[in-house]
């Protein structure tokens, strides 16, 4: 306890991220006091934590009267709520019999969690009382017994209330949690939904640039089409040009052949002009020859012709097979289009469900946070109303404790005038007895003057003792009445004590939020 932490308001803590457990009403003085507390899953506790003992009332963490540094737990990266202990020397613990509590405190002056009002006060049972009157007193004992029990009751009440409290501020903290996740959860699904859009438009802007592009090699494919068919007939007329050249040659042939027979019937003149038809032959046999020629190229050229027309059959079966699988990608992009134009649509409503239900959290949390202010506003109330009642009965204690010290004081003259008047008897008794040894003397007595004047003394004596009898019998019901008056001002006092508890029970009784699904937030006591 040498380094003093830092003090705060209490306002910004949070009372339910550390619970106290097995806390004592009564703490017997003079003896060490072990703290238990439970740290939650939720609260991440730092090396200068600390756990200090407030007087019930603080309004600042510097109010504390004694404190310890709170130990770092063996394992913290357990995900499940932690059970720790510290021991305050009895040295440094309070003297007084004041209500006091635990208190934890983070590293930043925040208070995270309190305990149950408890006192340093020795065991009730202990206390020892002077018996006077048996009967009197024992009713007297039995009532302060029934209002400490009712005090107890009442404080256990609050203790319940309180435990109830920090159970309802955990649950409020977790529903709390688990709406943020969820609306978390919901904010990245929508970004994530706004991403895939994006990634659709630009795949959209690529498909109508493969359309376009097929458009293009289409109109491509059109026009060469039309050169081929052009190409096509440009053939088509040089093969009937070649078929008019052939057929030109058959009928050259066949005005060789007629000419052969002229060469037959003229063979016989051809034999005369037999040198100068071998020299006609020859120049006909070079004609012949450059005709074979002429007709190898055009056969050439024929059966190039043809295996061009086969290859542009096979390139137009290839173009209508292309043409053909061309349309099917294009019924299927229109399939695929039609498709993506749906889910953009039922993309486009869930966007818009989604948004309506952002707002409708929204505004379920605008409405929860309205209905965890009036919570604390009726919290608040009711803590003070508890602490009034507390004050109260803390009056009613210190008036039942003046008047038990009353009682003793009145006891003890009872008990004074009871010997006084055993005395008075005791002398009643000897002039009595002094009495009845005068009355045998006066047999003995011979002078009638000195009886008469004995006499008179002893009745003058006698005449004294029961005047002081009188007085006694006076103060004895006097004290009595005294005694009767002491019993109404303690019916009176259990008949206010009565009421408070009545109160409270009623306090108790009216609700004190929306439910047990609904959220409970933290609040600051003192």
């Amino acid at each position: 306890m040498e380094q003093h932490p830092t003090p705060s308001l209490p306002e910004h803590g949070n009372f339910s991220q550390v619970l106290f457990n097995n806390v004592e009403k009564f703490y017997v003085p003079g003896g060490d006091v072990m703290c238990c507390y439970t740290l939650t899953e939720n609260f991440i506790p730092r090396r200068k934590d600390w756990i200090g003992i407030f007087k019930v009332g603080w309004k600042t963490t510097k109010e504390y009267y004694t404190f310890m540094w709170a130990p770092l737990p063996k394992d913290l990266n357990k995900e499940s709520a932690t059970q720790q202990e510290i021991q305050f020397k009895a040295y440094y613990l309070p003297k007084d019999m004041e209500h006091y509590q635990f208190c934890y405190v983070d590293e930043d002056g925040l208070v995270q969690g309190t305990s149950i009002p408890f006192q340093f006060h020795p065991d009730p049972d202990e206390d020892i009382m002077i018996v006077i009157n048996k009967e009197k007193m024992e009713e007297m004992e039995q009532l302060s017994e029934e209002l400490y029990q009712e005090n107890q009751e009442l404080k256990d009440k609050y203790a319940d209330l309180h435990e109830q409290l920090q159970r309802k501020q955990v649950a409020l903290e977790a529903t709390w949690q688990k709406i943020n996740k969820n609306l978390e959860q919901k904010v990245e699904e929508k970004a994530s939904w706004e991403e895939e859009k994006a990634s659709w438009e630009e795949e959209k802007a690529s498909w109508e640039e493969e359309k376009a592009s097929w458009e293009e090699e289409k109109a491509s494919w059109k026009e060469e089409k039309a050169s081929w068919k052009e190409e096509k007939a440009s053939w088509d007329e040089e093969k009937a040009s070649w078929d008019e050249e052939k057929a030109s040659w058959e009928e050259e042939k066949a005005s060789w052949e007629e000419e052969k027979a002229s060469w037959k019937e003229e063979k016989a003149s051809w034999k005369e002009e037999k040198a100068s038809w071998k020299e006609e032959k020859s120049s006909w046999e070079e004609e012949k020859a450059s005709w074979k020629e002429e007709k190898a190229s055009w056969e050439e050229e024929k059966a190039s012709w043809e295996e061009e027309k086969a290859s542009w059959k096979e390139e137009k079966a290839s173009w209508e097979e292309e043409k053909a699988s061309w349309e099917e990608e294009k019924a299927s992009w229109k399939e695929e289009k039609a498709s993506w134009e749906e889910e953009k649509t039922s993309r486009e409503s869930e966007l818009l469900h989604l948004e309506e239900y952002n707002q409708k959290i929204t505004s379920e949390k605008e409405d929860l946070g309205i209905r965890v202010k009036e919570l604390q506003t009726q919290l608040a109330s009711q803590e003070k109303e508890i602490k009034e009642l507390i004050v109260r009965d803390q009056e009613k204690t210190e008036e039942l404790e003046k008047l038990k010290k009353e009682n003793r004081l009145l006891a003890v003259n009872f008990t004074e005038q009871k010997i006084h008047w055993k005395t008075l008897e005791q002398t009643v008794e000897m002039l009595k007895e002094k009495k009845a040894v005068v009355q045998k003397k006066k047999h003995e007595l011979k002078e009638p003057k000195t009886k008469a004047t004995t006499e008179e003394e002893l009745a003058r004596e006698v005449d004294h003792l029961k005047a002081k009898v009188e007085a006694g019998r006076a103060c004895y019901i006097e004290k009595y009445k005294e005694c009767q008056r002491l019993h109404k001002q303690i019916r009176q006092l259990r008949a206010s004590t009565m009421e408070a508890k009545q109160d409270l029970q009623k306090s108790q009784q009216e609700p004190v939020g929306m439910g047990s699904d609904q959220p409970d937030t933290s609040t600051v006591i003192g």
